[in-house]
């Protein structure tokens, strides 16, 4: 080790740190254009900053690595910004070896004083410049790679430990180590005494304690990353445990190491054997220098985001024909919604209520039963309520209820028997695709474990007016609604087609291209299969506007009931004829009605039936969680 001050060829200050082999290298270099103590000083420093954002790395050898020769050796430097100063960190490393190999050398010189963010910035940063040398990711590309993937472990602490050191832990058994994982660290059972931080989750997954070098931590949790991108992993029975689980810091944990390792793939996707591109559909258009900032941009949050979507596809089993309809062109390409949003406790209540009122009645009254691929535009009445609605951030940080703008207002949907595949949409593009099934549990995968109570009820609300009332609620938008035809002008007799529209009438939509499903089809004595296809709109325009004038003019809701309370004759009538279904538990009460027990309408409604229930219900809901 050298640490030493000195100024450069225009005489200004700066501090310098040397470990490794100076002469030959590998040699590790850190220079601060500021003060510091010593040694120790500047590695903890390190350990923060080597996180921070606007690095720049490239392959060149600093003036201060001179000494060292570069036919033998590869060099990596960058610079890091430190407030209003900057260090420079350069590596020099034999060119027959690998970064972390040669890091692992430094260790056996200086001992296990490395920060775990220094080691994987370093890393990150020969891995990227990697996929910049092959022409497959651009060059700001690499510069955001290192901070993107060291910022989750600069609170890992550095071990300060004087050599001898233990050897380092071969890779054959860092591979043993990942395949034997328990099981509790996927189910998320395990239980990690104290204050469990991604820290404390990473080090209790890799299990080696002090026993291991921190070089041995960054090669296993490099590994681990590549494990979960195998099809070994997505084959494996851990897969569907670690999607249902619910301690979300082990969760987090989990997919931290495959998000590290997502960064280091080619922006390419594959789904039991269904390839597709990431973000963009012209690969070339990422590496092109001067038009590269949105390709760029919209790769990127499709790569953060492909690894939890294939654990959703991978534990339901998605369909891969299910899957090649939610991505035209053979391009997964991710958009922020903004619903990773957390609502009141009693809101979840509600909501739970009226999901299950919903599926009940779906299966109860059941007419139909829903097939095919199709999208449908949330009505504006949802979509303003939604992006209205009371709720906390979910990141916890503000405790008073504020208004936070979302972008979700469509869906596409592929309907079966057991339930729907619904990718959810918005103006700027697709998000999340999700499984929903009657009675389950939506996962939070692509969704926040909050989010997912209200778009379970708003899926259960489109379940039910699937299957009880059918094409009554879900009819072919007016731009793809196909001319009519006469019978002479499609060679039929009127026979014909008299026979033709009533095949239609009991099939619902005629989708132009059925998707192939190998589940079994309904008997003749089940509900009659109603297919779709294309663009629908929930409820007419007529419907809509009945449900709405009604809302407004009565402005009733849900309300829980204490235990053991039922709710009156009237306010059941008063539910009914706004076309609410009342969730068990609850009543139907008008806010601004006070002083009794319950309070219901005395006016007059307009008599004529609702079919589309579901949608009534919903937006009863959100009508009265709007802020004032």
């Amino acid at each position: 080790m050298k640490f030493e001050a000195t100024t450069d060829r225009f005489n200004k200050p700066y501090i310098l740190l040397q470990l490794g082999d100076i002469e030959n290298g590998p040699l590790l270099s850190i220079s601060a254009d500021f003060q510091v103590a010593d040694a120790d000083e500047l590695l903890d420093l390190t350990t923060k900053i080597a996180g921070g954002p606007k690095q720049g790395w490239k392959r060149i050898q600093p003036i201060f690595q001179s000494q060292i020769s570069s036919e033998r050796n590869n060099f990596l430097s960058g610079v890091i910004p430190y407030r209003k100063n900057s260090l420079l960190i350069s590596f020099a490393y034999p060119k027959n070896t690998n970064v972390l190999k040669a890091l692992t050398a430094v260790e056996d010189l200086e001992g296990d004083i490395l920060p775990v963010s220094l080691v994987i910035t370093l890393v990150a940063a020969d891995r990227s410049l990697r996929l910049v040398e092959s022409k497959t990711l651009p060059l700001n590309f690499a510069y955001k790679v290192p901070t993107s993937v060291a910022e989750s472990f600069i609170y890992h602490k550095r071990k300060n430990r004087k050599p001898p050191l233990p050897p380092p832990i071969p890779d054959d058994e860092i591979q043993q180590m990942i395949r034997h994982t328990p099981t509790h660290f996927f189910d998320g059972s395990v239980d990690i005494p104290g204050e469990v931080t991604l820290a404390v989750c990473l080090e209790a997954i890799f299990g080696k304690g002090t026993d291991a070098r921190t070089t041995d931590f960054v090669n296993w949790l490099f590994a681990f990353g590549k494990y979960l991108w195998s099809q070994e992993w997505w084959t494996s029975s851990k897969v569907r445990l670690y999607a249902r689980a619910l301690n979300s810091t082990v969760v987090a944990g989990i997919s931290s190491m495959a998000v590290l390792e997502a960064h280091f793939r080619k922006p390419q996707g594959e789904y039991r054997g269904l390839r597709f591109n990431l973000g963009v559909r012209d690969l070339e258009t990422l590496v092109d220098p001067e038009n590269n900032t949105q390709p760029l941009q919209a790769y990127v949050n499709s790569m953060l985001h492909l690894w939890p979507q294939l654990v959703e596809l991978y534990s339901q089993d998605c369909p891969p024909e299910v899957f090649r309809f939610f991505i035209p062109n053979f391009v997964f390409s991710y958009a922020y919604l903004g619903v990773d949003l957390e609502l009141d406790l009693e809101d979840e209540q509600i909501l739970h209520a009226i999901a299950s009122s919903l599926i009940e009645q779906a299966n109860q009254d059941a007419v139909y039963a829903p097939f095919g691929t199709f999208s449908v535009s949330l009505p504006e009445e949802i979509v303003d309520r939604i992006k209205n609605t009371r709720r906390r951030s979910f990141l916890g940080i503000e405790e008073v209820p504020q208004l936070l703008e979302i972008d979700f207002d469509r869906l596409m949907v592929s309907a079966d028997p057991e339930g729907l595949w619904v990718r959810l949409g918005g103006r700027k593009g697709w998000g999340g695709i999700v499984r929903w099934k009657p009675g389950h549990r939506i996962q939070d995968n692509m969704v926040s474990g909050s989010f997912a109570v209200l778009l379970n009820t708003i899926l259960a609300a489109l379940w039910r007016d699937l299957r009880v009332a059918g094409p009554e609620s879900f009819i072919l938008r007016q731009k793809d609604r196909p001319a009519q035809r006469s019978a002479k002008t499609r060679n039929e007799t009127p026979a014909d087609s008299q026979r033709q529209r009533g095949k239609r009438s009991a099939r619902g939509l005629k989708p132009s291209r059925p998707v192939r499903y190998t589940r079994v089809l309904p008997s003749p004595l089940s509900p009659t299969r109603f297919e779709l296809s294309r663009d629908v709109t929930w409820a007419s325009e007529d419907e809509r506007r009945i449900i709405r004038r009604r809302l407004h003019g009565v402005r009733g809701f849900p309300r829980r009931l204490p235990p053991n309370w039922k709710p009156s004759d009237a306010a059941i009538q008063l539910a009914k004829s706004m076309g609410v279904i009342l969730p068990e538990g609850t009543t139907f009460v008008r806010p601004h009605v006070r002083g009794t027990r319950e309070a219901v309408s005395e006016e007059t409604v307009d008599p004529t039936p609702i079919k589309s229930n579901g949608l009534a219900t919903l937006l009863a809901f959100l009508e009265s969680r709007q802020n004032d």
